[in-house]
């Protein structure tokens, strides 16, 4: 067994959050005293404070978020408690590992998560800062049953289920620019990435990968520049299992939606959120660019506005540029 296998066991254990001996350790592991300690010291190195006590054993300290199978499970609902999760120290994309599951057979609701990616992406291949152990990035394989038009639903369903987490776990209010971006104070704390395929020769879905990045805590250094005016951490201190919270409450959240997906029940919560709705806005199609004011989110989740000739235009996709200064603070209603 590898050191990396060793340390997440040796978490999964310490999430349990009483003191657990080095004799236990071993049985749990099948691993040596010696090797053991190697694992609690490179753990130490990766930030985790670890309490070793003689005759007690080894316990988290205080103020630990940590990501762990067995505490990401404690916080979901009877109906999600034997779904696969899979966690790892750093990948490329979440989703991309995402679409190996699903192309490869795996179960509905597998879950990926990381402590950080090297290649995180957005919409349109925009890069998504993921640095580790600062945020929740999370994919979700999914297999509704469903036309490709209407994946949208499942990206809403995910908006909502994102801001209603936060709201709750987080005590902040969330505000949601369509499609995809959850805000709070005004700034990106998330985004959201469907990437989907098809059945063999049908307009269904094979599969859905939903991909969720979430901003928790500000980086170490700081966000990059190019994104330092745009983007927000929806904490600013540590808060102990914090991305465990969050992932559990989000898939809980989620699970719902989808059991009935295509009643939009979750529509309310989110045109409420939608800051930017009555305000001018402007896009690009074709290379033109439009101006114009949002008029509404209709029940398929496009968006309805009103060019400054009078006309509307229908948007089932893109990206919209808010262009009211009162946007500046978007606040949940």
């Amino acid at each position: 067994m590898s050191l990396k296998e060793i340390k997440q066991q040796l978490l999964d254990l310490l999430a349990q959050g009483d003191w657990v001996s080095g004799q236990r350790v071993a049985e749990s592991t099948g691993c040596t005293r010696t090797y053991i300690w190697k694992a609690i010291t490179s753990l130490r190195k990766d930030g985790f404070n670890i309490e070793a006590v003689q005759n007690c054993g080894y316990r988290l300290g205080s103020g630990a978020d940590i990501i762990s199978e067995s505490l990401v499970r404690s916080y979901l609902v009877p109906e999600l408690k034997d779904i696969s999760i899979v966690l790892r120290d750093s990948v490329g994309s979440t989703n991309d590992m995402g679409k190996l599951f699903a192309e490869s057979g795996c179960a509905e609701w597998t879950v990926i998560i990381a402590r950080e990616q090297t290649a995180g992406r957005g919409r349109n291949d925009h890069t998504f800062f993921s640095p580790a152990d600062t945020g929740l990035y999370m994919s979700i394989v999914l297999r509704p049953a469903i036309a490709a038009k209407d994946a949208v639903l499942l990206t809403a369903a995910a908006a909502v289920a994102v801001a209603k987490s936060l709201e709750k776990v987080c005590k902040i209010k969330t505000s949601i620019k369509w499609v995809n971006d959850v805000y709070t104070g005004g700034k990106k704390v998330c985004g959201i990435l469907a990437e989907s395929s098809l059945l063999p020769g049908k307009t269904c879905l094979e599969y859905v990968v939903l991909g969720i990045g979430i901003n928790l805590l500000p980086p170490k250094d700081g966000f990059p520049a190019e994104i330092r005016d745009i983007a927000a951490s929806a904490m600013t201190q540590e808060n102990k299992e914090l991305r465990c919270k969050v992932a559990g409450e989000v898939l809980n959240t989620l699970k719902d939606y989808c059991e009935c997906l295509s009643y939009r029940e979750y529509y309310n919560d989110y045109k409420k959120r939608c800051f930017f709705l009555k305000k001018p806005v402007e896009f690009e199609r074709g290379g033109v660019v439009y101006r114009g004011i949002a008029e509404r989110i209709n029940k398929d989740f496009e968006l309805v506005v009103r060019l400054e000739d009078g006309k509307t235009m229908t948007l089932n996709s893109g990206e919209i540029s808010v262009k009211s200064a009162e946007t500046q603070n978007p606040e949940n209603p």
